[in-house]
């Protein structure tokens, strides 16, 4: 198929790549290791999910969400039962998919196959065509040839079908998307009142014991944190990549060799804060900076193998034809700051917390009082706020103030008349009375606009409740056992 999609190098337009891998179905990962003797986590119409196979599904849910938020997300997180749970789960799910495209011979054709492979940008030379050269290099590095890529893509193509199919069967309301794209585009109008804590100055003190006890309770946030010299080489292209990987993997404890093979310059930075961007002092190119600052790069320098071991990292591709691997060459430790370098500091943040309290305590009196007494609401400053922030470019502090409390303000929950005492952290509080609300007619321009995009929202959140019904009755179906006491014990799974 690659062959012919060389040849005739036709691009079909209908099939969305997105389409590929449905947000609730893990690929690849389960048969990557089929063990005899393992602790079962689950039963699915006769056939064992080994706990093996669960945690290699789990992990690389974990390492491509650090991939892609970073590592400050912290493992108990990630490794919380119900995140567990959910992983096992989606592998549940993914088998009764299987089942199911199985039996009911649900497929795709070979066209749609050939247009998900032509669009996929990976697989495009420098003019943005399709490469079957390209896209053996790809495959490779994944330990993949093009057969398996392309039985693989069928399944996942086939899989993704099913919440087409019974998206085909949904009904949306018009009434009620008419009613939503109204309410979109409501206007509200408040009441406010602001007690900012600079006001509030003269009543408060700090007593210097209270800045070195803030001191002693808080030392490790008064440290200059641990930064790194690395040494890195940038490959801008993708001649050598597998070599130079190789290489980098042979040689792990330095970078000199690939670069003296592949003529790479070694390039250092010096103390760098892992946890922010590299700056280079204007002694880096553009994508030697974005390399350093890639997220992806980033997770690998936090890893044992980088920071304890002393090994090369991986060549990271951090965009088509842009990659990256470093070596560690010197830490510096964190080092404690003296209390007299940061007593100001500290007297000025107690001395604000203690200012917004106050200001706190100002808002909630003055929020009784104007429940007690509504003439009062009419002392308070009028701010018109849209639900759609678009509707109001040259809007005011008032309006970008509420703006954040935008959930809030527009709940159902809140009726006219009714007010509450937002914290606005270090600004102190805002007192806010909703005091009247606006519609647009339903044939109003801004309402029929908002039709579309209401109705691709609820049709999304309908077909999402109905393919979970559909699994659900299709699990009872089915002899399904989940053996919670063996996922939730201590695992191998790396942190």
């Amino acid at each position: 198929m690659f062959e012919i999609i060389r040849e005739k190098k036709k691009v079909l337009l209908f099939v969305l790549l997105a389409l590929v891998i449905p947000p609730f179905i893990v690929v690849g990962a389960w048969d990557q290791f089929s063990p005899n003797r393992e602790p079962v986590v689950a039963s699915v119409d006769g056939v064992d999910i080994y706990k093996r196979n669960w945690e290699n599904v789990h992990q690389e849910f974990v390492t491509n969400f650090k991939n892609r938020v970073g590592n400050n997300i912290p493992d108990e997180m990630l490794n919380s039962d119900e995140v567990k749970r959910a992983t096992l789960d989606n592998m549940i799910n993914q088998f009764i998919l299987q089942k199911v495209v199985s039996t009911s011979r649900i497929g795709v054709s070979d066209s749609d196959v050939k247009t998900i492979i032509l669009g996929i940008p990976e697989f495009h030379d420098e003019k943005g065509v399709f490469n079957l050269d390209q896209a053996k290099k790809v495959l490779g590095r994944q330990g993949m040839s093009t057969v398996d890529f392309e039985n693989r893509l069928k399944a996942d193509l086939s899989l993704a079908l099913i919440p087409e199919i019974l998206n085909a069967s949904n009904f949306v309301p018009r009434t009620i998307v008419r009613k939503l794209a109204r309410a979109e585009n409501e206007k509200r109008t408040f009441g406010v009142k602001l007690f900012s804590p600079l006001s509030y100055k003269n009543k408060v003190k700090v007593m210097d014991t209270e800045v070195k006890n803030f001191f002693d309770d808080n030392g490790s946030r008064f440290v200059i944190p641990a930064t790194y010299d690395i040494d890195f080489i940038v490959l801008e292209g993708d001649d050598g990549v597998d070599e130079i990987g190789n290489l980098l993997y042979e040689e792990n404890s330095s970078l000199d060799p690939v670069a003296e093979k592949f003529n790479l310059k070694v390039q250092r930075i010096t103390r760098l804060d892992l946890n922010a961007p590299a700056i280079g002092g204007g002694k880096l190119n553009n994508n030697a900076l974005r390399a350093l600052n890639d997220a992806k790069f980033r997770s690998e320098l936090f890893s044992d193998d980088f920071l304890i071991e002393n090994y090369n990292t991986e060549l990271i591709q951090v965009a088509k034809g842009l990659h990256i691997a470093a070596n560690l060459v010197k830490q510096h430790e964190a080092v404690p700051m003296q209390f007299d370098v940061v007593k100001d500091q500290i007297k000025s943040e107690i001395l604000l917390q203690k200012m917004n309290k106050v200001a706190k305590e100002e808002a909630d009196t003055f929020f009784e009082e104007v429940n007690a007494d509504s003439k009062l609401k009419k002392s308070l400053r009028k701010v018109v706020l849209p639900f759609r922030s678009n509707q109001d470019q040259n809007s005011d502090q008032y309006s970008q103030l509420l703006r954040q409390f935008k959930g809030e303000l527009f709940s159902h929950e809140l009726e006219i008349n009714q007010g509450t005492v937002l914290s606005l952290g270090p600004s102190g509080a805002a007192l806010v009375f909703f005091l009247s609300s606006e519609l647009e007619e339903a044939s109003s321009k801004r309402v029929v606009e908002s039709l579309e995009n209401i109705f691709g929202i609820f049709n999304s959140a309908e077909t999402d409740l109905v393919v979970k019904a559909w699994l659900r009755d299709y699990e009872e179906q089915m002899k399904v056992d989940r053996y919670l006491k063996v996922l939730l014990t201590d695992s191998a799974i790396a942190q």
